[in-house]
């Protein structure tokens, strides 16, 4: 078993992982703005969208902690 890192340590993003994100997220930008949509407004709507996504993950880190905090006592 690979040893465990530490909760600030950075880890190498899977390719997997990034190119699954790319697409699905290349796919809902463009259907919210459609195919005349700028560079400029892609940008803002992709961006909007990773922004969201990581506070719900952050939210649902923080709730597992908590969690896990309370049954640990």
């Amino acid at each position: 078993m690979p040893p465990k890192k530490s909760p600030g340590e950075r880890t190498v993003p899977s390719p997997k992982v990034v190119e699954e994100l790319t697409a699905a997220l290349r796919l809902e930008v463009a259907a919210q703005l459609g195919p005349t949509s700028t560079f400029e407004q892609r940008r803002e709507a992709g961006a909007r969208l990773m922004a969201d996504a990581l506070a719900k993950v952050t939210e649902e880190f923080r709730a597992e902690d908590e969690a896990r905090t309370k049954g640990g006592r």
